[in-house]
């Protein structure tokens, strides 16, 4: 089916303009479910995991594998720091802004440096982690929870990384999913 210009912008304005549905709801959590779970349960982890994935899969030589692996290791340190009580100012904009980055990286087919798109993944998976772990409740059991979203997250990772490779000579398609990256999340920082 091929959509006309304005069915694809009114698709745009319906999908950006839903209700922000954040992972970090601030209910407890638990365990090892749960922990697999919370990565589902928002559109701000789910775009940006799968992003990191299709991101990876558009890289040469072994940054294709580096990025899903910089991601998961600096979202286990964003989440120990959590866990230990640290504080990360303004951790729901970092993860907001972490979907519009993945989106334009993405959407535009970005290639950069392997220690630059390793950092910038990093600084963006520590928030994600942080935010994950920042929710777990008194006498959880932090770690289950903590190899729960990372086991989700690797998924995710995964499954982008298949889309990326399954769509590398449909470009418009992949451009869509940037598009929407983008404009969801800069509908999720104007709704913070």
């Amino acid at each position: 089916m091929k959509l006309t210009s304005k069915q694809r912008v009114l698709f745009l304005a319906l999908l950006t303009n839903l209700s922000p549905v954040f992972a970090h709801s601030g209910a407890g959590v638990e365990g090892l479910l749960a922990g697999i779970q919370h990565p589902f349960m928002g559109i701000d982890h789910l775009f940006v995991m799968l992003g990191v994935g299709v991101w990876a899969a558009m890289q040469q030589g072994r940054l294709r594998y580096l990025c899903p692996l910089a991601f998961l290791s600096a979202m286990a340190i964003g989440a120990v720091f959590a866990m230990q009580g640290g504080v990360l100012p303004l951790a729901e904009v970092w993860v907001a802004c972490s979907v519009v980055v993945m989106g334009f990286l993405v959407g535009r087919s970005i290639t950069l440096t392997t220690s630059i798109s390793l950092g910038l993944l990093m600084v963006l998976a520590v928030a994600h982690g942080y935010v994950h772990a920042a929710e777990l409740s008194v006498g959880v059991d932090a770690q289950r929870y903590a190899l729960g979203f990372l086991l989700s997250t690797a998924v995710l990772h995964g499954i982008g990384f298949l889309a990326g490779q399954a769509l590398q000579t449909s470009r418009p398609i992949v451009s869509a999913f940037g598009i929407i990256c983008v404009a969801t999340g800069i509908n999720l920082l104007v709704s913070l």
